[in-house]
């Protein structure tokens, strides 16, 4: 009896359910023929998730550290005027200035000189050297041992933030050497290698400032003496373009007072050529001196 009785209490609990989930038909009003009706469907179209972009890929930088440019090492040390530094190797094989190559970092420049032989193979010992700072001129001068006894470059412009400009040139001696004509005051060192043989000059900036730099023509470069004012005996160095004839300088006086002075020069149409003038006596006062077509207007007292 008992197992009849639950039988049929399950029985009307399953009917009360299927009763509250069966669905509920509406009807519709019968809407009459004469009357059309529109249906308005209006579609929303929201734009798609952006796509995830499968190429890209963030990758964080790796911070190298940069090696030290070779000028702004402190050793060998730099000099700011006078004779700065020397070298004298043992059996050079170097006659020959080969080539001149120059690099600039931020803050110092290297200016790379390459020798070879006469025929012109390189070399494995550099010449002897010796490098002076002529600081109120600015010009830096690297002068070569006798064993180098020519160059294949007389003149070249540069235009870095420390050269304007470098001539090779041949002393009334027969010596070589090169002039740097600086833009802005520098410390410089020589620093000579091996196998190949070069001589590498680091110019950095820094020292006083130039307080008579040379006067500079097409045709002649006048390194003058210093000082405001001058006296007899009276010289003034210099050079002139490769294959100058003229060996002659002179000083006028405003009265149209002449003095001459002539210099001998070493003959060869390939270097610019050194001279040095020197006038034992001359007009006083306001004056000007002219070798070439270079001048400058100088002071003579008693």
């Amino acid at each position: 009896m008992l197992r009849r009785g639950i039988a049929a209490g399950l029985v009307m609990l399953l009917a009360s359910c299927i009763a509250v989930d069966t669905p509920t038909t509406t009807v519709a009003p019968t809407v009459p023929a004469t009357t059309p009706t529109t249906a308005v469907v209006t579609t929303t179209t929201s734009p798609p998730p952006p796509l995830a972009d499968a190429t890209s890929t963030t990758v964080a930088e790796e911070t190298l550290p940069q090696p030290i440019p070779p000028c702004l090492t402190e050793e060998p040390p730099f000099g700011e005027t006078g004779e700065i530094d020397s070298y004298s190797p043992t059996g050079s094989d170097s006659a020959l200035l080969a080539t001149i190559d120059w690099r600039v970092w931020d803050g110092c420049e290297s200016f790379l000189f390459s020798m070879a032989s006469m025929e012109g193979a390189p070399t494995l010992v550099p010449p002897s050297a010796l490098l002076v700072m002529f600081r109120d001129h600015g010009v830096l001068r690297l002068l070569l041992g006798p064993e180098v006894e020519t160059s294949a470059i007389s003149y070249q412009m540069v235009d870095s933030p420390l050269v304007h400009q470098l001539y090779i040139l041949k002393s009334p001696g027969g010596g070589t050497y090169v002039d740097l004509h600086l833009s802005e005051p520098a410390l410089a060192r020589v620093i000579p290698s091996s196998g190949p043989a070069t001589l590498t000059i680091d110019l950095r900036p820094g020292g006083a400032p130039f307080a008579r730099p040379p006067v500079v023509t097409s045709r002649a470069v006048l390194l003058l003496p210093e000082g405001q004012t001058f006296q007899y005996p009276f010289a003034v160095a210099g050079y002139l373009r490769p294959g100058s004839e003229e060996w002659l300088a002179t000083i006028t006086g405003v009265d149209g007072e002449v003095a001459e002075a002539g210099f001998p020069l070493r003959g060869t149409n390939d270097l610019w050529l050194g001279f040095t003038a020197v006038f034992p006596e001359g007009p006083l006062g306001w004056t000007t001196l002219q070798v070439e077509d270079a001048e400058a207007r100088l002071f003579f007292r008693d």
